[in-house]
């Protein structure tokens, strides 16, 4: 029994003879039954990988990546970088401004970046549930102050 890379290669080989005789996309993942996505992966030599076949350096690698990436994204969106970011995290020993709850500095757990909507200005990190608690109340501090006036 012929393993999965050599099905697959066997696979793109036939894609690639239909693509020879001007046939679209569309009408070889019909005739085999896959997705235009996976027909395209096919003919520009993405084959499947073996997902076992993973090491642990393009782990870290891809660790690496996504710091870069959030650094990069911190800055486009708030004007900070990861290391600002880091430093609010320990200023504020790791919890949120308002309800003082602590949360890691990173994972889906992981502290918000506050903002003024209007001026874009950072004022802090907030846990996830504050951070949607004033949001819903659109920064509005005069609603916020109906919503206190409301519980007392």
């Amino acid at each position: 029994m012929k393993n999965k890379l050599d099905k697959a290669i066997n696979l793109q080989r036939r894609m690639r003879i239909m693509r020879q005789k001007g046939k679209s996309v569309r009408y070889i993942s019909n005739k085999l039954g896959l997705s235009v996505g996976t027909v395209s992966n096919y003919l520009n030599d993405k084959l499947p990988k073996n997902n076992k076949t993973k090491t642990k350096r393009s782990r870290v690698l891809t660790k690496e990546v996504r710091l870069k990436n959030r650094n990069r994204q911190y800055q486009y969106r708030y004007g900070i970088t990861l290391e600002d970011y880091y430093k609010m995290y320990h200023k504020q020993k790791g919890k949120c401004a308002i309800c003082d709850t602590p949360k890691p500095i990173s994972g889906d757990d992981k502290m918000y970046i506050d903002h003024c909507h209007d001026t874009l200005k950072v004022r802090g990190l907030l846990c996830p549930k504050c951070n949607t608690s004033i949001a819903r109340f659109n920064d509005d501090i005069k609603l916020l102050q109906k919503a206190i006036n409301y519980l007392k």
